[in-house]
This record gives C-alpha cells, sequence and structure tokens, in this order.
C-alpha cells in the first residue's frame, strides 16, 4: 500500500501523462493478481483480534482512488475521467489479448503454460463485474469529491478524500462482488465486508499523500489535460 501510494506521487509530480500510464499499470496487475486471496489478522493492542479473508490486490486497487481525487483536486474532473477511461481501455485489451493468446494450444507438460492459461482464463460474470464497478465507481467518485469540495468551500481537504472513496469504494466492492459471486459462494458477503474493510483502512492511510500532492508545483509543459 505505501509501496503504491509513493509511486503515485512520485508520477503525479512528474505530470499527468505520467500518472495515467501508472494508473493503467495499476489496473492491469490488479485484475491479474485479484484471485490471489489470505488470510489477514488484525489485532487492537492484545484487547481482541480477528481474521479475515482478503485479496492482496485490494490495497493496489484502492490506490486508483487516491488517483482519480488527486487529478481531480489539481485538474479538475474532464482529466479525471480521461483517467478511467483509459484503465477501462487497458482492461479489454488485457481481456482481448488474453482470450487470443489461450487459443493457441501450448505444451500439456508446461507447468508454467498452463499457471499462465490458469491466470488468464477470466471468468465472464468477474470481468463484467469488475468492468462494471470500476467505471461506475470511479465516476461516482469523482462527482462525489467535487461535489464535497463545493459544499464545504474547499475546506478541510482530506475529509472529502476520505468521504469521496470510503463511499465509492463501497459501491465498487457491493457491484463486483454481486455480479460475480452472487450465487457462486456461499460466504460471498463475508469476503465482501473484510475486502471494503481493508479498502477503508486504505482510505485513511492515503490521506498524508493526498495532502502532500496538494503543495507540489507541477512545470507547466506537464499539465496535459
Amino acid at each position: 500500500m505505501i509501496f503504491a501510494f509513493t509511486l503515485i506521487l512520485l508520477a503525479f509530480k512528474r505530470g499527468l501523462q505520467t500518472l495515467y500510464v501508472l494508473m493503467v499499470t495499476f489496473y492491469i496487475i490488479t485484475n491479474i493478481t485479484a484471485a490471489q486471496v489470505v488470510t489477514a489478522s488484525i489485532n487492537f493492542f492484545n484487547l481482541f483480534s480477528f481474521n479475515f479473508l482478503a485479496s492482496t490486490a485490494a490495497p493496489l486497487y484502492a490506490s486508483l482512488f487516491l488517483a482519480s481525487d488527486m487529478i481531480t483536486e489539481k485538474y479538475g474532473k474532464k482529466p479525471a475521467y480521461k483517467g478511467i477511461w483509459y484503465g477501462f481501455a487497458s482492461q479489454i485489451c488485457l481481456l482481448v489479448l488474453s482470450f487470443l493468446i489461450n487459443l493457441v494450444e501450448s505444451d500439456p507438460s508446461s507447468e508454467v503454460a498452463n499457471a499462465l492459461k490458469t491466470i488468464f482464463s477470466f471468468t465472464p460474470r468477474l470481468v463484467i463485474g469488475s468492468l462494471i464497478a470500476y467505471v461506475v465507481s470511479q465516476n461516482f467518485d469523482i462527482w462525489f469529491f467535487n461535489l464535497i469540495k463545493k459544499l464545504m468551500k474547499d475546506k478541510l481537504p482530506g475529509s472529502r478524500n476520505n468521504l469521496s472513496t470510503m463511499v465509492s469504494q463501497l459501491i465498487d466492492t457491493f457491484l463486483v462482488f454481486f455480479i460475480a459471486f452472487y450465487g457462486v459462494i456461499d460466504n460471498w458477503i463475508d469476503v465482501m465486508f473484510s475486502t471494503y474493510i481493508i479498502k477503508i483502512i486504505v482510505s485513511f492511510c492515503d490521506t498524508p499523500f493526498f495532502l502532500i500532492s496538494k503543495k507540489i508545483s507541477i512545470p507547466e509543459d506537464k499539465q496535459i489535460v
């Protein structure tokens, strides 16, 4: 999570186009690694603790909302929407190329080839759920971010970053899990809730990076919108 935030901040300092490239890269990696689920543990000062299942891609995907908020804050809604559609287009390319590559017969004895086939054999419901959730939640995030900014008259910038991310992440998490896993796995609500908890933690942790981005001066030749 910290590594992703740092890269986003460095890319933001380099200019909008660099940040677009990083967002596309993160989104592709997120969709490839989303299937890796681990058991996470949270311990509150030895008072109580609990374990839950979560995708290792959750923090990386959540960092995309930080990038969108930074772009919206610095450049406005239009450039932020453009970043969303770049990510959407990259996922379509990934799906099409993966499908075509999987059509090629490989040596059945090759462990690497079999592993790659498993990784890139996306299920239709997961693909549809991921794309719908991404577009809806990201567009909502930008709209809600601007709404909070206007209502609060540009005060408390960290609050609009947190509020917009938490609500949009709730929409994203529900859509992708409902479309992809409803009727498929019995405990989809439990996994959905634990995944959302991670995204909430990420939304609070990204606040210092968002505030730092407000202090960054970007050369005019890199402010391409």
